[in-house]
């Protein structure tokens, strides 16, 4: 299997260089799960990269939500919202993960992220190029 998401600089650009970075690094995090998965199945280096996955989207989504409260973002709530209910997903992916679901529930996992990823950048993301274009 190849990736799980080809990285396209200008497909994926919402218009804040440093959220660019922090999606690539999403996306890159999410293919090197899809790669150990797909070639060693390790569980530990598994275990170890959902973790990193989990704390990295943390750290993003409270560097999106802050810049977003500093300018006043209007849609503010409804990222917060879909933020929060992604974490609890992940969250539930890796205990569920550590306590031992099937292979197809991996795979169906991350088809999951992989959708949410893309769809939340596209979609909810892109709402604030146009907002943050002239403030930063």
């Amino acid at each position: 299997m190849g990736l799980i998401i080809k990285w396209d600089k200008d497909k994926f650009n919402v218009g804040v260089e440093l959220f660019n970075t922090h999606h690539k690094r999403l996306v890159d995090l999410l293919n090197l799960l899809h790669s150990v998965v797909d070639s060693t199945n390790n569980k530990k280096h598994i275990e170890i990269i959902f973790n990193e996955l989990a704390k990295y989207t943390v750290y993003h989504f409270k560097a999106e939500e802050k810049m977003m409260e500093k300018y006043n973002y209007h849609h503010l709530a409804l990222q917060h919202v879909e933020h929060e209910k992604f974490l609890n997903t992940v969250v539930e992916a890796i205990d569920a993960y550590k306590k031992g679901i099937t292979m197809i529930e991996v795979i169906k996992l991350l088809d999951f992220l992989r959708e949410w990823i893309i769809n939340h950048i596209l979609k909810s993301d892109m709402k604030y190029k146009e907002f943050f274009k002239d403030k930063i």
